[in-house]
C-alpha cells in the first residue's frame, strides 16, 4: 500500500464494523466488487481486527471474541446496530482547532489516537493521529489528521 496522501476538510474513510465471522467475506465482495486492496493493521492487543485500504476510503473493523475494552465499544455497537457504517474519519489540518470549533456545540472528545509509530504504519507516516468526538444528533465522527513521510 502506498502512502496516500490524505484529504482536507472531507470524508477521508468510512468504518465499517462487522461481527468477527464475517469481516474476511466484506474484504472479500469489496475487493472483488470494487477494487479495494485491503492491508492488515489490526490491534490484537486492544481486541481489534482491522483491514483498511486508504486509497479506496475503506477500514473495516472487527472485535476479538476475547475482548478488551476498546473491542467492547464495538461489540455494544454490533449488539445495538448491527453490522454496518461505524463512523467516518473526517480528514483535517489541526486536531485541536477542529476540536476546539465544536466545543460550542456541547462536542467534546472521547479519546485521541497515533498509530505512526505501529507496525504497518511505522516509517510510512509521519503523522497519523485520530480525535474521536462524541456522537452529535447521531453523527459519530473521527477527525482523521495523516502526513505520509515525505521519501
Amino acid at each position: 500500500m502506498s502512502s496516500v496522501q490524505q484529504p482536507k476538510n472531507r470524508v477521508s474513510h468510512v468504518v465499517y464494523c462487522f461481527r468477527p465471522e464475517n469481516i474476511d467475506a466484506a474484504a472479500e465482495f469489496l475487493t472483488n466488487v470494487l477494487g479495494a486492496t485491503f492491508e492488515d493493521s489490526s490491534r490484537p492487543e486492544l481486541g481489534l481486527r482491522i483491514l483498511i485500504s486508504l486509497e479506496n476510503g475503506l477500514e473495516l473493523i472487527a472485535p476479538s471474541p476475547d475482548i478488551g475494552v476498546v473491542g467492547e465499544r464495538f461489540n455494544k455497537f454490533l449488539d445495538e446496530h448491527g453490522e454496518g457504517v461505524y463512523n467516518i474519519v473526517y480528514g483535517v489540518a489541526d486536531l485541536d482547532e477542529t476540536t476546539e470549533r465544536a466545543k460550542p456545540y456541547g462536542v467534546n472528545v472521547t479519546h485521541r489516537s497515533s498509530f505512526a509509530d505501529l507496525p504497518p504504519w511505522k516509517g510510512r507516516f509521519d503523522v497519523l493521529d485520530e480525535a474521536h468526538f462524541e456522537p452529535y444528533h447521531g453523527m459519530k465522527i473521527t477527525l482523521g489528521r495523516i502526513e505520509p513521510t515525505q521519501p
